[in-house]
């Protein structure tokens, strides 16, 4: 039993227990149990709980101020998990949108080292939209630079 159902139970005793008095036991498995009544079977350890039911306001205040800091415990905990799921959410989708761009990138490599390779005349256009035609020693530059593009990009 935890400090929560602890604290419930106090709270719920007053209302359920008999003036009879209360039994604890433990079964042959382990396991413990609360009644009004004693076990019908012969028990080893069976306790007969000395129960307060005239709780002071000063005790039922104190009970009610457990179980409230017990619920705030575990409302902070619920936060304190939900932010760590947001986080774990947010990094795998940078991680998700950081290989698209790279997939994108090694895309864009590989086609223009293509062209590049091709035996024919390549050209880009200047700002008076003239076409401009790459010479051989520039081509052979781009070359390698597509080349290392594509080694960085595309693994």
């Amino acid at each position: 039993m935890n400090a929560r159902h602890l604290a419930i139970l106090a709270l719920l005793l007053p209302l359920v227990a008999p003036a009879a008095g209360m039994y604890k036991w433990v079964d042959k498995d382990g396991n413990v149990h609360f009644s009004d009544r004693p076990p019908e079977e012969e028990q080893a350890s069976v306790e007969e709980l000395e129960l307060d039911l005239d709780l002071d306001p000063g005790r039922e205040a104190e009970g009610a101020t457990r179980l409230e800091d017990s619920q705030n415990r575990l409302d902070q905990r619920r936060q304190t998990r939900t932010a760590a799921e947001e986080r774990r959410a947010k990094q795998r989708a940078e991680a998700e949108k950081k290989a698209a761009q790279r997939q994108a990138q090694c895309h864009l490599a590989r086609s223009n080292l293509q062209v590049l390779q091709e035996q024919r005349p390549v050209f880009t256009f200047n700002e008076q939209g003239e076409r401009v035609y790459v010479e051989d020693q520039q081509r052979q530059a781009r070359i390698r630079e597509f080349e290392d593009a594509v080694r960085q990009y595309c693994g």
